[in-house]
């Protein structure tokens, strides 16, 4: 395009002008008290809530950081949220389990993170509380930013709306205070694509240190974040294409119009941008290449689906990391972290209405959106959506105030606001075609964008427009009723084209309903029931399948432990009669997606369980042995059989339990079913109501190998690909 036609935007109006992000004294108060509404919302939802799956691995891998300087564990997750999330831990009286043990020298997070929790004496409450005090933070960061992009883009009425939006969003109040990298990635790419479209516009000292910091920070968030790198090529070949005019500091505001030029500041930009981020990285890794900061040869190792050898089987990307490795340019535990990102987005076990994948579904993540966010935001994107295609046809000369007029001509809201709009496309794309189908959370970082161009709606909040406020007012209200009514469930919402969150378990599980948070409410439910049974002589018996990273015994929680996600002890391996009682069951489980028996009930399963069923008097006697707990290769294909049976009999129960409501729900995650003898007899013994309703010679799940009594059976067949990340 020429250099003379391209858009016309003043050196304010062109990029975010900083004189025009704030807005006059009493919107500032509304802001703020909004973002104060949010923190206390989230926080106060978050207090009667157990740790999240993945928040004791953060936590735990943050306060090693701190405190060893080495690198070891969950390198994958983002070094600056999980730092951040312990920075209050290390003024604080805990303490980290001893580093001479296997666990350590292995570099098990998960392992070592549950000793943190519950291994040493640590206050798991306090440490939770003041983790989640930390990222809250990021959450109100995260909402200014929001605010500063609308504000900038539609004014002060659509600043106002994003925040509102924002603010009682379920998704954004589930997991702003989580210990996680989603609401930390969601602040930084909210604030390095602003840093970075100013610099592109605006050359000078403190552009280029601010949109360095910002983009090495953001890289340091979250593997993911790299997506910001091929979005930059792209805005860079806009703003060309568009002939957008360059102001670099010292050429007395003079415009660089020239190609040739321009491109000789550019190189010298994109050299200053890389320099700064690469500088933040390694700040963050203590200037240190290596992973160990005290390593033994032969002791100290990392798992191999960390290991750069190999990368250049994963194509371009693979050959990149080994490349930037042999260079020395980015830290070794960077690399590896991001070696194992790339090679767990090929398959992933994952679960929508009923159906089960390795691959995923095109459909997952659009699903996810549409039934995880409430009908108010939803008609407020598409009266947005509306309100921009309307205003494409009006005269952008065309009346109005001053604090509307500069974003009338859509087309120059649509570039101020390219950075955002590039990103959520970019984004989108990788979603749909990644295998990776296990969380809605996984969409966070669109959703501020989401809100911003919602701001849109705020052009009919203008004077003598009241009539167009109105139905702007109340579907805020709704939004507010909204929220209220689910607190404190925000993680497990579901709006009403899902049914509401009662039946969610049918629609979404994992981190989309149930991340292992219920396990005080389920505390508070038991207590509840043995009060009502106080009479009785014989209380019911208690049965608990829990997914998640929380501990029973720590929550006081008395019952039989049935198959879950966690590993089993070898001494929890026992066979015991499953009988009347209460079953308490996580969603996750209950669809049985993490155990070896995955998906439906098929015919190959329930061989194999009519199989094992006939070898019940034997795996008693073996556990009444001596040697039932030795290390000797007889007993561990013992423990490994009696396992596969314990998990195709709970997985068998499953089915069953499948086909009909539960009797009560704990937090909408955990599902409460009371059975009686005779439904466990139907269950366990009973033709298998999924069989029933199969094809005629079509096995409905995914089929493993029959195990024979004279194989010996791992003890976990699922890969590390197979678990939640």
């Amino acid at each position: 395009m020429d250099n003379d036609q391209h858009i016309e935007t003043s050196s304010a109006d062109s990029t975010l002008g900083w004189q025009s992000l704030i807005g006059p004294r009493w919107a500032l108060i509304v802001v703020a008290a909004l973002l104060v509404a949010h923190a206390v919302l989230a926080m106060s939802a978050v207090v009667s809530k157990s740790v999240t799956f993945d928040e004791i691995l953060y936590l735990s891998s943050g306060y090693s950081y701190w405190e060893t300087g080495d690198y070891r564990l969950q390198p994958e997750s983002g070094i600056l949220p999980q730092r951040w999330a312990a920075l209050p831990l290390c003024v604080s009286d805990v303490r980290y389990p001893s580093l001479e043990q296997p666990a350590w020298w292995g570099s098990s997070g998960s392992n070592m993170a549950m000793q943190f929790f519950y291994g040493v004496g640590n206050d798991v409450e306090k440490m939770l509380w003041r983790g989640r005090s930390m990222m809250i933070v990021l959450s109100l960061v995260l909402g200014v930013a929001v605010y500063v992009w609308s504000r900038h883009l539609f004014g002060l009425g659509g600043g106002l709306i994003s925040v509102v939006l924002y603010a009682l969003s379920p998704t954004a109040l589930a997991h702003g205070p989580l210990i996680t990298s989603d609401i930390a990635m969601s602040a930084g790419v909210m604030i390095s694509t602003g840093c970075l479209w100013t610099m592109m516009h605006h050359v000078n000292g403190r552009t280029l240190i601010a949109s360095g910091v910002a983009l090495g920070l953001l890289l340091v968030t979250k593997m993911s974040a790299v997506l910001v790198l091929p979005l930059a090529l792209g805005l860079w070949g806009l703003r060309e294409w568009l002939g957008q005019p360059l102001h670099v500091e010292g050429r007395q505001d003079t415009p660089v119009k020239s190609f040739d030029e321009r491109l000789r500041y550019w190189g010298i930009a994109v050299a200053a941008q890389l320099f700064i981020a690469l500088l933040v990285v390694w700040w963050f890794y203590g200037f240190r290449a290596s992973t160990f900061k005290h390593a033994q040869q032969g002791r100290d190792r990392m798992d191999t689906s960390y290991a750069i050898r190999g990368m250049e089987e994963e194509g371009f990307v693979g050959a990149a990391v080994v490349l930037t490795n042999s260079l020395g340019i980015l830290p070794q535990p960077y690399l590896q972290g991001f070696s194992k990102i790339v090679r767990r987005t090929k398959t992933r076990r994952s679960f929508l209405n009923g159906q089960y994948s390795r691959t995923g579904w095109k459909s997952f993540f659009p699903y996810c959106l549409l039934v995880k966010t409430p009908w108010p935001t939803l008609l407020f994107v598409a009266a947005a959506a509306g309100t921009l295609a309307w205003q494409s046809h009006r005269d952008p000369t065309d009346e109005g105030s001053n604090d509307t007029k500069p974003w009338t001509d859509v087309g120059r809201v649509m570039y101020h606001g390219a950075p955002l709009w590039a990103f959520f496309i970019i984004y989108w794309a990788m979603a749909i075609m990644s295998g990776i189908n296990i969380g809605h959370r996984h969409l966070l970082p669109t959703y501020p964008i989401m809100f911003v161009f919602a701001g849109a709606v705020g052009y009919w909040l203008r004077p003598f427009q009241w009539r167009a406020a109105l139905p702007i007012m109340a579907l805020a209200g709704w939004l507010l009723a909204e929220s209220f009514c689910c607190w404190p469930n925000y993680l497990a919402y579901f709006n009403r084209i899902a049914g509401g969150s009662a039946g969610a378990h049918r629609h979404l599980v994992d981190s989309s309903l149930d991340w292992g948070q219920d396990l005080p409410g389920l505390k508070r439910w038991l207590e509840r029931e043995r009060s009502r049974d106080n009479g009785n002589a014989a209380p019911a018996e208690v049965f608990v399948s829990y997914f998640g990273t929380g501990s029973l015994d720590y929550y006081g929680i008395d019952g039989h432990q049935l198959p879950s996600f966690a590993v089993w002890p070898d001494e929890r391996v026992r066979y015991r009669p499953l009988t009347a009682g209460t079953y308490c069951i996580s969603a996750t489980m209950l669809q049985s997606i993490y155990l070896s028996p995955f998906g439906r009930w098929s015919e190959r399963y329930e061989a194999d369980y009519q199989r094992l069923l006939g070898q019940v008097p034997q795996f008693e006697q073996w556990q009444a042995r001596e040697d039932f707990l030795d290390s000797s290769d007889e007993a561990r294909q013992r423990r490994g059989l009696l396992k596969r049976f314990l998990e195709l009999r709970f997985c068998r129960l499953c089915a069953f339990l499948r086909q009909r409501q539960p009797d009560d729900q704990v937090g909408y995650s955990i599902l409460i079913y009371r059975l009686t003898a005779a439904d466990v007899m139907q269950s366990l013994n009973g033709p298998p109501a999924e069989l029933e309703s199969s094809p005629a010679g079509q096995p409905s799940g995914e089929m493993p190998t029959v195990v024979s009594p004279s194989r010996e059976l791992p003890v976990d067949d699922l890969s590390n690909d197979d678990l939640p990340p």
